[in-house]
């Protein structure tokens, strides 16, 4: 007889079309995004901001997750509008081509 363990990490979940077809979207919505920040520069930009960081604190001094903690805020202030509308635009013809 099987154990349970062997069980349960043989098992994988079912996902339905709908779940498949929304999984596609996402992950092209975040291509798309990823690219439009590259584009754009934005990347360039954190990644400035990273180092001007670790420069000022040390990099023995810093956790990822209290640089994480400080560029966050930052990062997403300087997303450009324009990345933030066809992105909405892109999610909304999406919610109402579902309907």
């Amino acid at each position: 007889m099987a154990s349970v363990e062997f069980v349960c990490d043989t098992v994988r979940p079912i996902h339905t079309k709908e779940e498949s077809r929304v999984s596609k979207w996402d992950l092209l919505l975040k291509e798309l995004l990823r690219t439009r920040l590259i584009e754009c520069g934005w990347r360039d930009q954190v990644q400035m901001l990273c180092r001007e960081v670790v420069r000022e604190r040390g990099v023995h001094n810093l956790k990822a997750d209290d640089l994480i903690a400080e560029i966050t805020s930052k990062g997403r202030a300087l997303v450009p509008d324009s990345v933030k509308k066809e992105l909405l635009q892109k999610i909304k013809a999406y919610l109402v081509q579902d309907m």
